[in-house]
């Protein structure tokens, strides 16, 4: 059950430390820790992560988790930071599925600034980054619009 957990640990931990905005709290999976992950996604409230994965079925929590002082010395005592765990019946897709939450919560902010006629190429740069993680996203040009492999048009 370790190296099960320890497994999913890092490709949680990996996954989600590639996307570019997420800032993962904790010890390193090389370090002793238990599998599960804290972290945040700049510009995005805890609250609205969770509630984004919990629409695609993947059910994480978000909040200070009763540690209020060391979420505040965070910088987060407003909001609080996302927490996700494996256990034992956590499966590998189940990690990818929420690290494509992820990165499927991002790409509403491309959806949202092309839909106002803006240009978004500084956000396509950011996401273009995580194209190898799991192959979803072609950027299209420089016109600020992409397309996600799982179907329709930014």
């Amino acid at each position: 059950l370790h190296a099960r957990g320890q497994a999913l640990l890092e490709q949680l931990w990996t996954g989600l430390g590639a996307i570019p905005g997420v800032t993962l709290y904790g010890p390193t999976p090389d370090q002793p820790r238990t599998p599960t992950v804290a972290f945040t996604v700049e510009g995005h409230s805890s609250e609205a992560v969770a509630r984004h994965l919990a629409e695609l079925g993947v059910f994480v929590s978000n909040g200070d988790f009763y540690a209020s002082t060391i979420i505040g010395l965070l910088g987060h005592a407003e909001d609080g930071v996302v927490r996700a765990g494996c256990s034992c019946y956590t499966s590998s897709d189940e990690v990818q599925r929420l690290i494509s939450g992820v990165v499927d919560h991002l790409l509403q902010d491309v959806q949202r600034v092309v839909g106002a006629g803006i240009h978004a190429g500084s956000l396509l740069d950011r996401l273009q980054a995580f194209e190898h993680l799991d192959g979803r996203l072609a950027i299209d040009g420089r016109d600020g619009r992409g397309t996600c492999r799982h179907g329709g048009r930014l």
